[in-house]
């Protein structure tokens, strides 16, 4: 369950004036004086699009991290452009170079996710004096054959309904995991969209890598998962950003068994906690007969799916404990410091902490085994060499003699996973 992440395309045009000296040079300042420099965003910016009853909490995460002026500029600048959508470019005055624009673009898209960046191209056009002197630059999205606008209207309508549903929880950890859990529940991991780069995909292809993709299509891949739960969060009251890196993963041809990868930053008062919503999404994950693990099959006869097909691994983890298996994407700085475990086996009690509450929690979960296949999740709270036999040894002396399949924890102080059959 990983995608590619894709650097920002800028088309960059060079407008230099002719050999013609210093009366086109004139002629070019004149005209540079003329033209109006671009209005800036005031940040952070509330998307009054999106309805909500929670006061939003929206962090400009990556534009505190814009290292120069400029760059801060040119993403101001380019975000008032977005929000106001009635001109065809923002012209900025003053000496900007490539590297500033892409870094001003990939920190705006980033913060504002709700504007479906990640399907869009940019020109950034350059104007300079005769000498090679640099007076300005124009920004204005490349030509699209999708109309993204109307894309952004049925992403705000599908945050505004899933916002007024979180209304029923007071309480902001319970908010989180309502939000947390509906995403997941709703949205299908689109492998075909992780592998290459899309330059010249289709918009359903593009929009998998959006927050419209996951929350009105139902296909995403990391970043949608990423993108949608960093603006539900936020406009419940949560901050939340998305992070990107890299994650490692067994099976695969990435060098190194790393893929790159995107999960979430979130804020519960003063401390920080990280969410992998994309890796808690076990629903297309089936088994068959011989009990073999079969992932996004193409037909669903005959086999059983793993439950619970949500799952809360990667639920508000301390930065050391996802770093076990998440590598954080140096370019960037993220909170290192936790407080009080928020993580859903703590909060909820799973955290069996003797061989007799594992025994009792195994035995109250499958209490129903007669009505169908049961899922468990939990953490062990004791030292377990072996997970999978400690569970097999519990099931054995309750008397529960179904087959079972125990997911391991992939690093320390993950859950576990059971799947028992009926």
């Amino acid at each position: 369950m990983r995608k590619k992440l894709f650097g920002l395309f800028l088309i960059l045009v060079f407008l230099l004036s002719g050999c013609s000296g210093i009366i086109d040079s004139l002629q070019q300042e004149i005209s540079n004086a003329r033209r109006p420099d671009a209005p800036l965003a005031e940040l952070p910016y509330i998307d009054e699009n999106i309805e909500t009853s929670f006061e939003p909490q929206v962090l400009d995460f990556y534009y505190q991290q814009l290292q120069e002026p400029e760059e801060q500029k040119i993403y101001r600048a380019y975000l008032q452009f977005l929000i106001d959508a009635d001109k065809e470019s923002v012209y900025l005055k003053g000496t900007y170079t490539r590297e500033q624009v892409s870094a001003a673009m990939y920190a705006l898209q980033y913060d504002y996710p709700q504007f479906l960046t990640r399907g869009w191209r940019y020109q950034c056009t350059y104007y300079s004096t005769a000498s090679g002197k640099v007076i300005g630059i124009e920004l204005a999205p490349g030509e699209e054959d999708y109309d993204y606008s109307s894309a952004r209207e049925q992403l705000y309508q599908e945050l505004s309904e899933i916002l007024f549903l979180a209304q029923e929880y007071s309480d902001p950890w319970e908010r989180q995991l309502f939000l947390y859990d509906l995403l997941i529940d709703r949205v299908t991991y689109d492998r075909n969209t992780s592998a290459e780069l899309l330059q010249e995909g289709s918009p359903g292809q593009q929009l998998s890598h959006t927050a419209y993709g996951a929350l009105a299509t139902g296909k995403a891949v990391c970043d949608g998962y990423t993108y949608a739960f960093q603006l539900l969060c936020s406009y419940a009251g949560i901050p939340a950003t998305t992070v990107i890196g890299t994650a490692q993963v067994e099976n695969t041809a990435a060098d190194n068994g790393q893929e790159n990868h995107a999960w979430n930053l979130v804020r519960i008062g003063n401390e920080y906690y990280y969410c992998d919503p994309t890796w808690d999404d076990t629903g297309d994950q089936y088994l068959d007969s011989d009990g073999t693990f079969i992932t996004a099959p193409q037909s669903t006869e005959g086999l059983r799916q793993i439950l619970p097909t949500v799952t809360h691994q990667y639920f508000n983890l301390s930065y050391t404990t996802i770093a076990q298996n998440h590598q954080f994407s140096t370019y960037f700085a993220y909170p290192e410091r936790t407080g009080t475990p928020q993580d859903y086996y703590s909060r909820k009690g799973l955290v069996p902490a003797s061989r007799g509450e594992l025994e009792r929690l195994i035995s109250a979960a499958c209490q129903n085994l007669s009505q169908g296949d049961v899922g468990i999740e939990f953490r062990f709270g004791y030292s377990v060499p072996d997970p999978a036999q400690e569970v097999f040894d519990r099931m054995r002396l309750i008397g529960i003699h179904s087959t079972a399949v125990v997911s391991s924890p992939q690093a320390e102080d993950l859950g576990c996973l059971v799947f028992v059959y009926r």
